[in-house]
């Protein structure tokens, strides 16, 4: 039986950060965004779909603002590393879909109030006119 030695030391792996982009990238689902956050330094972005820290920063802030740090839904910390992924939604996202259900449902009560209204003046109106056919046969 081989024994295992304990080793000290570190093990480091280096990978373009492209690759992390891609996969986040691949991952979020319109008006809903993914980033690794630096968890020393608070909501400092270091890789999200548009790219590493260094990318990003010509054409955009490296900090997440405070809007979207509002609508922060889920946070994981990444075990053995100084990264947190976090997953947010596009500011304001949820009163938009909101009021996009409340009017779907206001259009489908319209369509079944009338319906039924409709339903009800015909059976109202056959009824008429079986008590006039009735009252022509007696």
């Amino acid at each position: 039986m081989a024994r295992k030695r304990a080793t000290k030391g570190h093990f480091f792996v280096s990978f373009h950060p492209d690759q992390l982009a891609e996969i986040l990238k691949s991952h979020q689902n319109p008006e809903h965004y993914m980033a690794l956050i630096n968890k020393d330094r608070d909501f400092l972005i270091e890789v999200n779909a548009g790219g590493a820290r260094d990318e990003i920063s010509a054409h955009r802030e490296i900090n997440l603002l405070p809007s979207k740090i509002a609508e922060i839904r889920v946070s994981r910390d990444i075990e053995g590393s100084k990264w947190k992924l976090v997953g947010y939604l596009e500011p304001g996202m949820i009163n938009v879909k909101a009021s996009e259900m409340w009017t779907q449902a206001s259009i489908i009560f319209i369509f079944l109030l009338l319906t039924g209204f409709i339903s009800c003046w015909k059976i109202w109106q056959l009824a008429n006119a079986q008590k006039t056919a009735n009252l022509k046969i007696l």
